[in-house]
């Protein structure tokens, strides 16, 4: 017999004790992860700094980490930019003031209707004003600055339009050029569609 032949009978022998291979396989799976869990739990654990003494020692020096924590202390573009600075000390959650941001916004609110109101009413510069007021004390009020935006596009002087030069009268015994027919078309017949 040649390898190929042995190789189907012992085939032909694993698929009809299919029950005995996979509880064999599984038996192989199990003791192989016991011996892993058993190799784990033999190794002895990292000692630990001192903590009486309060200082730590970096037991792996890690660059990427070094600067990560420069970058992280250093000034950043952010700290300089007045406008972005304000609304991120804004936006920091702080539970103390949580009651006093409902109530700004909620006066908020209230100026801002009123600002639209004056909108509408076509006081551009009394809504311009309380809009000004919302966002010194509200800078994410999104709303107001729509209407802001609104109003700056109102105010902003309309661009008057080029003259366009006047169309020029034909001349008198000039020929007027008509559209060439089409192939196989007459002159005179409709356009061929």
């Amino acid at each position: 017999m040649d390898v190929k032949e042995q190789l189907g009978i012992l085939w032909i022998k694993i698929k009809a004790n299919v029950d005995r291979t996979a509880f064999v396989v599984f038996l192989i799976l199990l003791i192989a992860m016991v011996g892993i869990y058993g190799y784990e739990m033999s190794k002895q654990p990292p000692e630990m700094p001192d903590i009486s003494t309060g200082k730590f020692t970096q037991l792996i020096p890690n660059e990427n980490y070094d600067k990560v924590m420069n970058y992280i202390r250093s000034e950043t573009e952010l700290d300089k930019n007045e406008k972005i600075r304000k609304i991120r000390d804004f936006n920091i959650f702080d539970y103390k003031y949580v009651r006093d941001r409902d109530e700004l916004q909620k006066e908020a609110d209230k100026k801002y209707e009123r600002a639209a109101q004056l909108f509408s009413e076509n006081k551009i510069d009394d809504s311009e004003k309380i809009l000004k007021e919302i966002l010194l004390t509200w800078p994410t009020h999104i709303s107001a600055k729509e209407l802001l935006d609104k109003i700056v596009k109102a105010k902003m002087p309309t661009p008057t339009p080029k003259p366009t030069a006047p169309a020029v009268p034909p001349m008198e015994g000039a020929v007027g050029l008509e559209p060439t027919p089409a192939a196989g078309q007459q002159p005179g017949e409709p356009p061929l569609i």
